[in-house]
C-alpha cells in the first residue's frame, strides 16, 4: 500500500508522544520536567501551540502511524512565546530581552520553516518514509510563504545527517547550544519554488 501523509488528529497523541520521544529522549524531558507525558499530551490535544496537532503532520503505511514530523513557521514561535510569556505572567526585567525575543533569534528565523522533530518507527524505516515528510514538509513550507526549510540535529546522529545532507540539506557554520546543555548542529536549505 502507498504511504499517505495527513495533518495529525488529537487521536494520534500515543504515536504522537512515542515518536517524539524517539527523536529527542533527553531535550524534551529537561525542558518539560518529569511531567513531560501529561504536558505534551496537553499541547498536542489543545491544537494550541508549537507541539498542537495542526503543526504535525504524520505518515500512515495500510491506516497506521508509521512516523511523524513536528513543524512550524518563525510567526508560529512568536506566537507560542508571547502567549507562554501571557501565561506564565513574568515579564522580562527591565532592559531586559523578552523570552518572545531571545528564543526566536537564531532558533527559528523569518522566512524559516522550522522541521522540530522527525521519527519514523524502527519498523518502517529504510523504507523512504523520512523523505517522503520531508517532500511534504517543503510543499507546506511553500504554501505557508517561506523561503528555506531549517532545522537542528544532534551531530552524532549519523544517519539523520546523511539523510539531510542526500536531500540537500547543508550544514551552516554554527551550531546552536540551549540551555548550555544541549548543542545541536544546524541545516538548512532553500525552498524549491519559493
Amino acid at each position: 500500500m502507498t504511504p499517505r501523509v495527513r495533518t495529525a488528529r488529537p487521536g494520534d497523541v500515543d504515536d504522537f508522544l512515542r515518536l517524539l520521544l524517539m527523536s529527542d529522549k533527553a531535550f524534551l524531558p529537561y525542558m518539560f520536567g518529569e511531567d513531560y507525558d501529561r504536558v505534551v499530551r496537553e499541547m498536542f490535544r489543545s491544537g494550541e501551540g508549537l507541539f498542537g496537532y495542526p503543526n504535525v503532520r504524520v505518515v500512515e503505511v495500510e491506516k497506521r502511524v508509521a512516523g511523524m514530523l513536528l513543524a512550524y513557521t518563525y510567526g508560529d514561535m512568536v506566537t507560542a512565546m508571547a502567549q507562554w510569556e501571557r501565561d506564565e505572567e513574568q515579564p522580562p526585567a527591565e532592559g531586559a530581552s523578552s523570552a518572545v525575543d531571545e528564543p526566536a533569534r537564531g532558533w527559528v528565523n523569518p522566512g524559516e520553516y522550522y522541521l522540530a522533530n522527525m521519527a519514523v518507527y524502527p519498523e518502517f524505516r529504510r523504507q523512504g518514509l523520512g523523505s517522503l515528510l520531508l517532500a511534504d514538509a517543503e510543499t507546506r513550507a511553500r504554501e505557508r510563504g517561506c523561503t528555506r526549510l531549517a532545522l537542528d540535529v544532534e551531530a552524532e546522529n549519523r544517519d539523520a545527517v546523511r539523510l539531510y545532507e542526500r536531500l540537500g540539506f547543508a550544514r551552516e557554520e554554527h551550531d546552536l547550544r540551549i540551555m548550555g546543555r544541549f548543542q545541536f548542529a544546524r541545516f538548512s536549505k532553500p525552498v524549491s519554488g519559493a
